[in-house]
Parts: C-alpha cells; structure tokens; sequence
C-alpha cells in the first residue's frame, strides 16, 4: 500500500453531503458561471460537484481542472483538495511530492486540514524527508485550531517521542471544532504501521 493510499479511507468531504438538496444550494450552472469569471471559492465548490458527481457527471479529472484553477489563485481549500488528489492519484497521476507542494501552500496560509495533511507526509516521509519532528510542529499548528485528526496525531507524536516539548494532555482539553471529520473518525486509518489520521478535503 502506498504510503498516502490510505488517506482514500477517511471521510472525504465536510459540508456537501449536508446541504446537498437544499434548496440554496447553488445550480451547476451558476457555479459554472462563477467559476469562468475566476471566483475561487465557486470553482473549488464545482470542482467538489465534479468530485462527488453532485449534479454532475463523477469526473475526477474534471474536479483536478477547477481545483487547479482556484488552487493556483491561492485559494487554500482548493490547494490542500489539489493535494490530495495527487497523493492518491485520483484525477491526476499520483505524485506525492506534488502533493507536499499544495498542501503547503495551503498549510502556511493557515488551513487546519492541509496543516495536518503536510504532518501526515512528514511522518510518512510521503513526497518530503521524513521528520517526525517537522510532523509535530504541523500537527501541533492544527490542533491549536482545534483539528481532531491533529489532536490524535499530536498524541501518537507524544508516544514515540517526536517533537513534543509539552504534556500531550494540553492539546486535548475540550471538544473538537464541531464538524471537521464528519461521522466520528468513519473509516479512518489506523494501524501500527501508520497510526495517524488525516483530515483530506474542504468545501469553504
């Protein structure tokens, strides 16, 4: 299994599934619209369409295009979502030190899921040297903004000793942000080969 494969396992999308049908829910057309005058959020949005087949044919590689386009225009959601689609080469070729690229794009400009995603490559040494204490530092960026995902990770650093210069038990007072992992930690990897979970996409 390749070392970011799993990442397929966790739940991928937070908010679509629950304003799918509703009736403010924007038509395709006018994500389409929005997203050809250059909206970033529409074209991240239509690439999650495109993603899911929300209204849309499933096209994977067509969710890569949009992504790209408002990833390149600095949107972050779209660059970590860009991320992951190379790390496991869906829509694109799988190319994990592409995927270290837009998730750190998208991690320095503060986005808690792309934070802990460049963790998880740090620890998995997927795309980028491995440094377990470089995967510390960004999970403990995440967890400050209350990622669960990172709040666990954080916790699997403190046991095998990586890069934690305080008591674990300070990253995990109060509840998670609500709403970040959908259903409780559904098909999250983990195994003693890899016990982190990672948080993929976003739709904001």
């Amino acid at each position: 299994m390749n070392s970011l494969r799993w990442l397929a396992l966790v739940a991928l999308v937070v908010g679509l599934v629950g304003v799918v049908g509703c009736n403010f829910m924007p038509s395709v057309e006018a994500l389409q619209q929005a997203a050809e005058l250059g909206d970033t959020n529409a074209q991240n949005k239509l690439g999650m369409r495109y993603w899911h087949g929300a209204g849309v044919t499933q096209d994977p590689g067509q969710a890569v295009v949009w992504y790209r386009k408002a990833a390149e225009l600095g949107y972050a959601t779209a660059q970590n979502n860009l991320g992951f689609c190379y790390a496991m080469g869906v829509g694109v070729y799988e190319n994990h030190t592409e995927a270290v690229v837009w998730f750190r794009k998208a991690a320095e400009q503060g986005l808690a899921g792309a934070q802990n995603n460049l963790g998880v490559c740090y620890w998995t040494g997927a795309g980028v040297e491995q440094d377990t204490n470089e995967a510390a530092k960004w999970f403990r960026k995440a967890a400050e903004q209350g990622e669960a995902n990172a709040r666990h990770n954080l916790e699997v650093c403190s046991k095998n000793g990586a890069g934690l210069e305080q008591e674990p038990s300070t990253w995990f007072r109060g509840p998670a942000e609500p709403g970040v992992i959908g259903p409780p930690f559904r098909g999250c990897f983990y195994s003693s080969e890899n016990p982190v979970r990672a948080y993929v996409c976003g739709t904001r």
